[in-house]
């Protein structure tokens, strides 16, 4: 089923049951933490359920020091054939779920998460989702014009 359009030219705010259908529609997404006093950004391969974003990560990886913070995840999506854009967005806190005992957790790691970065990715992350939000609008008639005659060319 394609999402819903939003007439004219303005901004959907999207209900948070939309944003969950969107987030279980992907499987990389980007997750922004403050380490070290410095913004940083990771792209991530996840599954959404329960309310928590979930993704695995090497051992060692800088976001692991993310930790028990306050995280921000973001995914979005650009359909040109539809003309339509949107973006979810879940704040909340991750927690490293890799040793938890708690049902929950062992539900969780049960979820089918394939990284597409190499190595081994034996560490589990959930962010526990305080906020989810999303937007979705119709793309400008000239980018959605763009957007179809660079597809032709390639």
């Amino acid at each position: 089923m394609a999402p819903k359009t939003p007439a004219g030219g303005h901004v959907e705010e999207l209900t948070t049951a939309e944003s969950e259908r969107l987030l279980k529609t992907s499987d990389l997404g980007r997750v922004a933490a403050v380490l070290d006093g410095h913004p940083e950004i990771f792209p991530v391969n996840y599954a959404f359920d329960n309310g928590m974003v979930v993704f695995r990560l090497a051992a060692g990886e800088a976001l692991q020091r993310a930790a028990s913070t306050r995280v921000a995840f973001e995914v979005d999506r650009l359909d040109s054939a539809e003309g339509v854009a949107w973006s979810v967005v879940v704040k909340g806190t991750a927690e490293d779920i890799t040793n938890a005992v708690d049902q929950l957790s062992e539900e969780l790691r049960r979820l089918v998460i394939s990284p597409y970065a190499p190595g081994q990715h034996s560490e589990w992350v959930a962010i526990y989702a305080r906020e989810i939000s999303g937007h979705r609008f119709k793309l400008r008639s000239d980018l959605r014009a763009r957007l179809d005659a660079g597809s032709r060319n390639t």
